[in-house]
């Protein structure tokens, strides 16, 4: 048995203590993080939104806005970008500055400064303009 004494009967009629896996199951019929955490604790079972999260972190069901850790725009025309895609086409290809990209997408200079880190964009496009 886990240390939390729980079983837990799957779809597929086995039962199972790996918690992870009922997790991953109902994420995959469609329920939210949060009704997970929700229905797990009325169970008995002591759970926080952290362990839902970090069991379903790379999936989606389409109850979230992000897959894992990398978060979608999603435009008006109905197209979705990864969100750092779009900040460094804005940046490379239009020329458009941090703060200008970070207002727009009401987020902070930081996010869009951290999602260039990896690229070797920084040190020719950090200018008097980009900066805070």
């Amino acid at each position: 048995m886990t240390k939390n004494n729980m079983v837990y009967q799957l779809d597929d009629g086995r039962i199972t203590t790996v918690r992870s896996e009922f997790i991953r199951q109902e994420f995959n019929k469609g329920k939210s993080r949060g009704e997970i955490v929700k229905m797990l604790n009325d169970m008995g079972d002591k759970v926080t939104y952290q362990i839902v999260a970090i069991a379903t972190i790379n999936m989606d069901n389409g109850t979230i806005r992000n897959q894992g850790r990398r978060v979608y725009l999603e435009f008006e025309d109905g197209t979705k970008i990864p969100r750092k895609e779009y900040i460094v086409e804005q940046i490379v290809e239009k020329g458009r500055t941090m703060v200008d990209i970070a207002k727009e997408l009401g987020i902070s200079y930081h996010s869009v400064y951290m999602s260039v880190e990896d690229i070797d964009i920084k040190s020719k496009f950090i200018n008097k303009d980009n900066k805070k």
